[in-house]
């Protein structure tokens, strides 16, 4: 339940972790922002070049998505290879079938549930 004083505390809590400067990542998000991503300034140029080209292809894509009609298609005239309720019948399959090997998960030998 969401008690006032509880999400009060929480609350303060959060603006004291979003504003702290020392302490740990437990204590400032800003220490923490820099040790998830202290791995960058330790890669080689052409590591961070890689990361660059593969950022400026996904915003092209993006871009490209979002300037497209592909979303605005009228589908009265252009029908769809496959239903809706195929794609629907498909993803519940797939919950069902994951929650299955959730279910037997401790069952498996270490390598093959990796």
């Amino acid at each position: 339940t969401f008690e006032w004083n509880v999400v009060t505390a929480d609350y303060a809590k959060f603006i004291s972790w979003m504003t702290g400067k020392s302490g740990g990542a437990t204590r400032s998000w800003s220490i923490w922002w820099s040790e998830e991503n202290s791995f960058y300034s330790k890669m080689p140029a052409a590591s961070k070049l890689w990361f660059v080209i593969k950022s400026i292809l996904y915003l092209t894509i993006a871009e490209g998505i979002a300037r497209s009609d592909l979303l605005k298609a009228d589908t009265t005239l252009n029908k769809p290879a496959i239903g809706i309720s195929f794609v629907v019948a498909a993803i519940v399959v797939l919950f069902v079938f994951w929650w299955l090997l959730s279910m037997v998960e401790h069952l498996m030998p270490y390598p093959i549930r990796r």
